[in-house]
């Protein structure tokens, strides 16, 4: 692939990456907004589903020498941050804002204390690693 060819994809990948090309159009139903769920993807997990490597794990997977994660995965971690780099300014105030609440928690959110949260589920979660490892898996 040319240099040329590599810029014209980002290119395109900037120019599709608006919130509404995601989501689509926001709706209006009496006094709600409905914003669609995101029908797209550009495909930024390729890496992780290819190599099997997270932006943590190929750092050291590099540093014990692993061939595929110094090929692979650094090239793949360059050109996804330039590529974000490249469409951020685009996405920033759209995209990258949908759908974040600000400082919400499951306490705040259920006005509740952080241990009625914590107990449950860490009683959910050593229930789960039990289960799976009776299981055999």
């Amino acid at each position: 692939m040319s240099l040329n060819r590599l810029f014209d994809v980002i290119q395109q990948i900037k120019e599709a990456a608006d919130v509404r090309a995601a989501f689509g159009e926001p709706q209006v139903l009496e006094d709600k907004t409905i914003i669609p769920v995101a029908r797209v993807s550009y495909g930024m997990g390729l890496g992780f589903a290819l190599l099997g490597y997270c932006p943590g794990t190929i750092a050291g997977a590099i540093g014990n020498g692993y061939l595929d994660a110094t090929v692979g995965g650094l090239i793949g971690i360059l050109f996804g941050s330039g590529l974000f780099a490249a469409v951020y300014p685009r996405v920033k105030d759209g995209l990258l804002k949908a759908g974040f609440f600000g400082n919400l928690t499951l306490p705040r959110l259920f006005k509740v204390s952080d241990w009625a949260v914590i107990a449950p589920l860490s009683v959910l979660i050593v229930l789960l690693l039990y289960l799976i490892e009776r299981a055999g898996l």
